[in-house]
């Protein structure tokens, strides 16, 4: 996806340019197909530095060592994010505490660890896919560049993401919002050339049977070529000469 590839490029750019800058890169997952709490829970363990393995406490202690005093009271939130709780301590625990307060003290958790490690070093945080993230991964991102910190939160969504989440952001210290449009129909043209290299001359005809197959996002367009390049698209006469479009293998699409 365009929005997708913009977010890979601006990180592999940032990476050689600004070595010291500490870059966290993750995708939301599909919620259909993805353990509810798998983006947070991710997050949570790799801001925090918090193992793999449930500690005796349910990371009590590594908590009030990250986050000082504020670790103690999100330890249950966060433990409960993770999975660490046993059914009976979650129920326990959903006894004591008002609706949504547990998801909301892990979310205050990963906000402050974000901030702690901003003050240390320069973050990026890229997150693709936004409009499948947890709204408490979201809150985090929010709460964690209120304040001036070195922190910065790049997010790709769908169009939708705004609808969902139409005021996020806006009580960062800065934020602003760029809707990439659809591509022109040169820029469709320019990019089937480019992958149809090395083909010198490829008449508009194959482009424009090429743009009407990959309807959709750019990358249908990258996919179908590298398809039909492996099927024989793209050749060289065995006598030599310059490379050609065999438009036979265009042909064999199926309808």
């Amino acid at each position: 996806e365009t929005k997708s590839r913009l977010v890979d490029e601006i990180d592999r750019r940032l990476r050689v340019d600004r070595p010291e800058v500490r870059i966290i890169h993750l995708q939301a997952g599909d919620p259909a197909g993805t353990e509810p709490n798998a983006l947070l829970s991710q997050l949570l363990k790799m801001v925090l530095d918090l193992p793999d393995v449930v500690p005796d406490d349910l990371g009590r202690s590594l908590l009030m060592h990250r986050l000082g005093a504020q670790g103690e009271v999100v330890a249950t939130g966060v433990a409960a994010a993770l999975g660490w709780l046993s059914p009976e301590q979650l129920a326990l625990a959903n006894m004591h505490a008002a609706p949504g307060v547990l998801r909301s003290s892990a979310s205050a958790a990963l906000a402050e660890g974000l901030r702690v490690m901003a003050m240390r070093d320069p973050v990026v945080i890229f997150l693709d896919r936004a409009h499948w993230a947890d709204s408490a991964v979201l809150e985090a991102f929010e709460r964690a560049t209120v304040d001036d910190v070195s922190l910065a939160v790049v997010v790709a969504a769908k169009p939708t993401f705004t609808t969902q989440h139409p005021s996020w952001a806006h009580r960062a210290q800065s934020h602003c919002e760029v809707m990439l449009a659809p591509l022109a129909r040169e820029a469709w043209s320019a990019l089937c050339r480019e992958l149809l290299l090395p083909v010198p001359t490829v008449p508009q005809a194959i482009v424009d049977r090429l743009i009407d197959r990959a309807i959709g996002p750019p990358a249908l367009l990258v996919d179908l070529i590298a398809g039909l390049k492996k099927d024989g698209l793209v050749q060289k006469p065995p006598q030599g000469g310059q490379w050609y479009i065999a438009s036979e293998t265009i042909d064999r699409l199926p309808d």
